[in-house]
């Protein structure tokens, strides 16, 4: 009925012989339209031209975000007025609603096209419509047509027809669905086009494209037609603006960002609070709360207010500065200006006060998120998770875990390896195996690196059996290279002797091509010199050399005192010198033995 009364209201001006701005009820994409009773061009900045055809007198009219300026008289306008109504009409409609021949070719079209393999068999698939296919038929064929990468395929073809004389419709359409593909260099070729009809896309159309090369990485292509947009004409407005400087600061190209938002000041294009949010984004990346500052010194200034995504953001830049005093300020300054705080403001704030270990601060914070309605995140019941749980507050951590598993949220692998980490910190052997065990009943996988904490905790639990057994576990579930593994169980054969093991577990480790760590190669020593195991010990000290790896001072002082204990004399003498040629001074008692054995020559200094 709105509709209806707009479009009486429209007659009713045109019989008085009124030029009227009339205001069209939203919803239809219209913002307003303009009549004239003169005999002129007109040009329609930034839209389209559109009539309802009611009378012989001049008409021109506005459709916003069309994505095309253009110019016409009053005689081209009338010709094509009843080709652009049917056009607008066929874009809310399917293909089983046009009527006659239309419907038949375009039904016809899009099933050849539907089972179209390659772009290249377009041609030959097509030719039996070669001259046949309109500006509308091809319009709506675009809309309706299932592969989109097929859009600019067909319309090379349709410019190799007879007949092709393209209108806003069609050219729109192709534009949108090329950039909706990414496909640059066909793009440039489709613009080409449009500037080719006397037409040039508009801001909302360059900052579409500016946007779509934003999100698949390509900043220099947002750049580029970024330029393309000043070059043809045409100032870049807010959304344009906002645009490239997103583009900016998610490529992390900060100075760019700030010098885009200077050339935007420069040109009186007022910023608004899209436009702050981006550059304290900038801020919040760099951490420089100085500039943040600054930003937001110039929002007060231009007028614009901070919306909750700001304060979040303010918030954010404050805690991980640990700046915990202007944290609580922001805050409250924010719910004095009426704007309720929402999850990701308390966020900010709650991961603030627990990074600068501020449990209570933190935990009132909380409650008070709870209080206000909103419902806490995965990540912030995370973030509680890990303070408790580091602070040693296992009361609140498992009472953390008790709300997240009553309200829904996710107590995932990280959950469990933080408190399992944090028991095993605590000596808290037990627990720490209480909450794997529940863990490998629950269907959360768990990481190689949980299995490599447990198995230090069932070393230090004394639980050899099931040690063993969760290596067993790990080596079938292909965690084959994990070092952390082998030196997990050669911790246990190290504290229990078990010289056999520990030599079978080294060999396996080489048949994997898993390489020791330092302190594998210190426990092997260990084990094989104190057992007087000499051959087997020169074996891996030269395995560990050759790996780049130079025996501590631990080390070499075991292997001097094995040597002498079993009367070698000599080869202690000669591990001295390595001590002495690697930096490490070497034990004046084991120094004194050595000499008293009468097998030095030079004296060690």
């Amino acid at each position: 009925m709105a509709r209806v009364h707009a479009l009486r209201l429209l007659t009713a001006a045109l019989l008085t012989k009124h030029v009227p701005l009339l205001p069209l009820p939203s919803g239809y994409g219209f913002t307003r339209i303009l009549y004239q009773t003169t005999s002129s061009s007109c040009r329609t900045g930034n839209d389209l031209r559109w009539s309802l055809g009611v009378s012989k007198r001049s008409i021109s009219a506005v459709i916003p975000a069309r994505g095309f300026t253009t110019t016409g008289t009053n005689e081209e306008l009338e010709e094509c007025i009843h080709e652009e109504e049917d056009a607008i009409k066929q874009s809310q409609v399917g293909v089983d609603q046009v009527g006659g021949d239309h419907r038949s070719i375009a039904k016809q079209v899009i099933q050849i096209l539907q089972q179209l393999k390659k772009a290249d068999d377009l041609q030959t698939k097509l030719a039996p419509f070669a001259g046949r296919i309109s500006m509308r038929d091809a319009t709506v064929i675009i809309k309706l047509m299932p592969d989109k990468r097929l859009v600019f395929s067909l319309f090379m073809w349709m410019k190799q027809q007879p007949q092709y004389n393209p209108n806003i419709f069609f050219l729109l359409a192709v534009v949108r669905n090329t950039v909706a593909s990414g496909k640059w260099q066909k793009l440039e070729i489709v613009v080409d086009e449009v500037f080719a009809q006397n037409l040039v896309l508009d801001q909302k159309l360059f900052a579409m494209i500016i946007k779509r090369a934003s999100d698949v990485g390509k900043v220099n292509l947002s750049i580029k037609w970024f330029q393309k947009m000043k070059d043809s004409g045409l100032q870049p407005d807010l959304i344009a603006y906002n645009t490239m400087i997103h583009a900016y600061t998610k490529a992390g190209m900060h100075s760019l960002a700030f010098s885009t938002f200077q050339d935007m000041q420069d040109h009186d294009v007022n910023p608004d609070v899209s436009t702050f949010g981006h550059l304290l984004n900038v801020c919040r990346r760099d951490g420089d709360v100085a500039k943040a500052k600054y930003v937001f010194k110039e929002m007060r200034q231009a007028g614009v207010q901070p919306n909750h995504v700001v304060y979040s953001i303010f918030l954010d830049i404050y805690g991980k500065k640990g700046e915990m005093e202007a944290a609580a300020a922001t805050f409250k300054e924010m719910q004095e200006a009426g704007i309720m705080p929402d999850a990701k403001a308390y966020n900010s704030l709650i991961h603030g006060f627990a990074k600068a270990g501020m449990i209570d601060q933190a935990t009132l914070a909380f409650h008070d998120l709870r209080r206000s309605g909103c419902e806490p995140d995965h990540v912030l019941f995370w973030t509680l998770l890990h303070m408790y749980a580091k602070a040693r507050r296992w009361d609140e951590a498992l009472a953390v875990k008790q709300l997240m598993q009553r309200s829904g949220a996710a107590f995932n692998t990280f959950c469990y390896d933080t408190l399992i980490t944090a028991f095993f910190g605590a000596q808290q052997l037990e627990d720490a195996i209480s909450m794997f065990k529940e863990m490998q009943r629950s269907s959360v996988p768990v990481e190689p690196s949980t299995y490599i904490t447990m198995l230090k905790v069932y070393v230090q639990a004394g639980q050899h059996v099931e040690c063993e057994r969760l290596f067993d576990l790990m080596m079938r579930k292909g965690f084959k290279q994990h070092v952390g593994a082998y030196e997990g169980l050669l911790e246990l054969y190290h504290k229990t002797h078990r010289i056999a093991h520990a030599t079978q577990l080294y060999q396996r480790m080489q048949r994997n091509e898993c390489v020791p760590t330092p302190s594998m190669f210190g426990m092997l020593l260990d084990l094989y010199t104190h057992a007087g195991m000499f051959p087997a010990s020169e074996l891996i000290l030269q395995h560990m050399c050759s790996l780049g790896h130079t025996p501590d001072l631990a080390t070499y002082t075991a292997l001097v005192a094995a040597y002498m204990r079993y009367g070698h004399y000599s080869r202690a003498s000669e591990i001295c010198g390595d001590m002495k040629e690697a930096g490490l001074s070497v034990d004046t008692s084991l120094k004194a033995q050595i000499e008293a054995a009468g097998e030095l020559t030079t004296p060690m200094i």
